[in-house]
């Protein structure tokens, strides 16, 4: 079929809910040129099919629980909430790239289901997955995915500022 890049494969297990650390970098809610990264410390993903008006369609739904690592800017992330919240909304956004990056080379690349969303419909609605099954591949293509990320940022990490600043602003 081909190969996933990077990005590509952390969306694929995102949704198989594989993903057990790892980096996500941001860009800095104060400094938009300046990135950020999150350390990710947990992480599970739930994956629910559905049939409407015998369409089936998809819900995805990942959590993921991160740290704040460095910045290449100094800023307070506790500064405020506002602060904090979009460092986390950010987060979720990196998350929903890789996933739609994933689902897009499988739909329209691979012609693959690699996330096993026919084996989910074929569990909850058998029934309906017997009209399905036959042309599954043509389904797949045009099956409407839902994705809800919510993250959490426990802390910040390294975000000090560094030995060589505060000396050149002693100095």
């Amino acid at each position: 079929m081909g190969w996933l890049d990077k990005i590509e494969t952390r969306g694929l297990q995102w949704v198989k809910g594989k993903v057990r650390s790892g980096i996500i970098v941001i860009k800095q809610p104060e400094e938009e040129n300046k990135l950020a990264s999150i350390e990710i410390l947990r992480a599970d993903s739930t994956v629910t099919p559905k049939i409407s008006e015998g369409r089936p369609s998809i819900l995805i739904k990942v959590g993921a629980l991160g740290n704040l690592g460095e910045v290449q800017e100094y800023f307070d992330p506790m500064e405020s909430q506002e602060t904090w919240i979009s460092m986390e909304r950010r987060m979720a956004e990196v998350i929903r790239h890789e996933i739609e990056a994933a689902l897009d080379i499988a739909k329209h690349e691979f012609n693959s289901d690699i996330f096993g969303f026919g084996a989910e419909i074929c569990r909850k609605y058998p029934k309906e997955w017997i009209d399905l099954k036959d042309k599954w591949d043509e389904e797949f293509r045009k099956l409407d995915v839902e994705i809800e990320v919510t993250t959490s940022l426990r802390r910040s990490g390294l975000t000090r500022r560094s030995i060589q600043v505060v000396r050149k602003e002693e100095g």
